[in-house]
């Protein structure tokens, strides 16, 4: 029997040693799979930080681009308006030069009475002479209509 204790006893001795070795070997397992897990958290965390600083970036190209867009259609759009007041005033610098010359006086533009017509003014009208031209002085006499002018738009 006694040989049966001792077979028994260094079996025993096995699986002590190997469940030591198991211990061991999950012990440094563990220290690992924990070391790994704080590098991967860290570099989560550096990850997270560039893509919040990316995020703020883009989010920053955007209002400038929006701003930058912006400012150039305004820039436009004033300008459009620049150069459409430009032709106006110019259209209406030729109409006024054409008017006395289809009502056969100058081009000088002036009227006998040194003042220059008016179109919104009665009396600088071409044939009035003031208000209470025809006696009547609460009337303002009505301006003549000189047609078409030559190079208006119909």
């Amino acid at each position: 029997m006694k040989s049966l204790w001792s077979w028994l006893a260094k079996i025993l001795l096995v699986v002590a040693l190997v469940e030591g070795w198991f211990i061991y070997s999950f012990y440094t397992d563990k220290q690992a799979l924990l070391v790994e897990k704080q590098d991967i958290a860290s570099r989560l965390q550096q990850s997270e930080q560039n893509l919040s600083a990316a995020n703020e970036k883009i989010a920053q190209m955007e209002r400038d681009r929006l701003e930058g867009r912006l400012r150039e259609t305004n820039k436009a759009i004033v300008s459009g308006w620049e150069q459409l007041l430009d032709t106006v005033e110019g259209e209406l610098q030729k109409a006024r030069k054409s008017i006395p010359a289809l009502l056969g006086k100058d081009t000088g533009g002036d009227d006998e009475e040194g003042g220059s017509y008016s179109p919104t003014n009665p009396e600088t009208a071409p044939g009035a002479e003031g208000p209470g031209a025809d006696g009547n002085s609460e009337e303002p006499s009505t301006p003549v209509s000189p047609g078409q002018i030559p190079g208006e738009r119909t």
